[in-house]
């Protein structure tokens, strides 16, 4: 349902000049459902996994930490030496995700026009990684709120342009998995920020002169863009057009996703951008996913004040960073094992994941020094939130069912005209005929 590269008239994928859609003549794979088939799959599989995932977590991970950095360096005088109040201090965490959440769903509409989505994500990690670096420098109120508010601008690429483009290589059941191991980066990040905050905050005090909460923006700041820099040829493009991949793993990723689906996976032209965006809108699922996980965020939102929390238990700074951590590692192995049991694209991704973030907006407010050391008002409002979110999730869940049993009830639904070539599509990548093609589309369901 969602944006794409622009497809030509015979519904090929126009990336570049000198790259199209591998046939099944020239290139041929092995029959779905074989043993070769399943050997080639895992190969595939394989290659992308050792590429793409330890990369996109990398990312994650250095993602939080800098975006984070300010709550810890909040415990080595950032306060004090900034002049900030405590409502400015709130300010500051939150006026991050006033560029963060609106511009998501134009970064990922960009996706459609740009052929290297590599170059795209990796320049944006490298631009946040020296906006991160520059917070180091700031010497008032104003200049911190000004990196802060510019860094939600190349961060809004990331998560939901790395969701989408790994959606454009892994079936639903892989990503599912995948996309938890990428969650899991998040929850790991919270760990390894603690961990890194607490060996810079007490080894790098006055070094050069330097307050050791500078010194936190300046060494996360430099490791994100040597990732970044990097990432620009660890992840992929497309399956028409990655550079690292062969002809044939090439046609064997858009079949394979194909028959996932039923349908090719890319746009026909009657297909853009803004039609992706107006029919993202128009679904009111949408809309209770963006709420759900707003809800879901704002209940979360202690990760942001993590640190301050864990002071309140009296240890000195280093302790406090190291104490921390264990519970990140933790949640990070429990949605590992949730995921492995387990559960319109590009639009919806950045509206969901766009207004979602509002809940991390809010959170930032909800957290108020008078209401510690314990809280009581805050822990009300993240569980309120995060019962409101599970209640959503499970309306969505019935929701879906519900859809599933229409499906059952007429396939038709899923033939519709426009589906159609797609569904040709489909039947040219695997080398099969129409009606093949058609009765494996048959099979499409809603997965929840």
């Amino acid at each position: 349902m969602i944006s794409r590269p622009p497809s030509s008239d015979k519904g090929e994928i126009v990336m570049e000049e000198k790259i199209r859609t591998v046939s099944a003549e020239e290139y041929p794979i092995p029959v779905e459902g074989t043993p070769e088939r399943f050997q080639a799959e895992r190969r595939l599989l394989r290659k992308l996994d050792m590429r793409v995932m330890p990369t996109i977590v990398l990312i994650y991970i250095m993602n939080y930490i800098d975006r984070n950095a300010v709550t810890t360096a909040r415990l080595k005088g950032l306060e004090q030496d900034l002049g900030l109040t405590d409502l400015q201090y709130n300010v500051v965490l939150s006026i991050l995700y006033v560029s963060y959440c609106p511009a998501q769903i134009p970064s990922n509409m960009i996706l459609n026009w740009i052929t290297r989505p590599s170059l795209y994500i990796g320049l944006n990690v490298v631009v946040w990684g020296l906006l991160s670096t520059l917070t180091g420098v700031t010497k008032s109120y104003g200049g911190i709120l000004t990196t802060r508010v510019l860094i939600g601008i190349p961060e809004c690429a990331f998560y939901p342009g790395t969701v989408y483009l790994l959606s454009r290589w892994y079936t639903k059941k892989e990503l599912a998995f995948r996309s938890a191991i990428l969650f899991g980066g998040l929850l790991i990040s919270n760990a390894f920020g603690s961990l890194m905050a607490a060996g810079i905050l007490a080894n790098m005090e006055g070094v050069l002169g330097i307050h050791a909460w500078r010194w936190l923006f300046f060494i996360e700041g430099s490791i994100t863009m040597f990732i970044g820099f990097n990432t620009m040829w660890l992840l992929p493009d497309y399956p028409v057009n990655t550079r690292w991949m062969s002809s044939q793993e090439r046609r064997l990723a858009q079949a394979r996703l194909a028959d996932d689906a039923g349908e090719a996976d890319q746009d026909t032209i009657g297909d853009s951008p803004l039609q992706g965006l107006i029919m993202a809108v128009k679904d009111p699922k949408v809309w209770v996913f963006s709420i759900m996980t707003t809800a879901q965020l704002l209940g979360l939102s202690s990760i942001s004040f993590f640190p301050t929390l864990t002071a309140t238990l009296g240890f000195n700074t280093t302790v406090t960073l190291l104490l921390a951590a264990p519970p990140w590692i933790l949640a990070t192995i429990v949605c590992g094992f949730n995921a492995w049991h387990a559960v319109k694209r590009a639009a919806i991704i950045a509206i969901v994941n766009g207004i979602g973030n509002l809940g991390n907006l809010m959170g930032s407010y909800t957290w108020k020094s008078e209401w510690g050391p314990a809280y009581h008002q805050s822990m009300i409002i993240s569980f309120v939130s995060l019962v409101f979110a599970t209640v959503l999730a499970l309306i969505l869940r019935q929701w879906i069912i519900r859809d599933n049993k229409k499906l059952d009830a007429d396939e038709k639904v899923a033939l519709s005209e426009l589906n159609h070539t797609r569904v040709e599509e489909a039947a040219r990548l695997e080398g099969i005929t129409l009606e093949q093609a058609m009765q494996r589309r048959k099979g499409f369901r809603y997965l929840y």
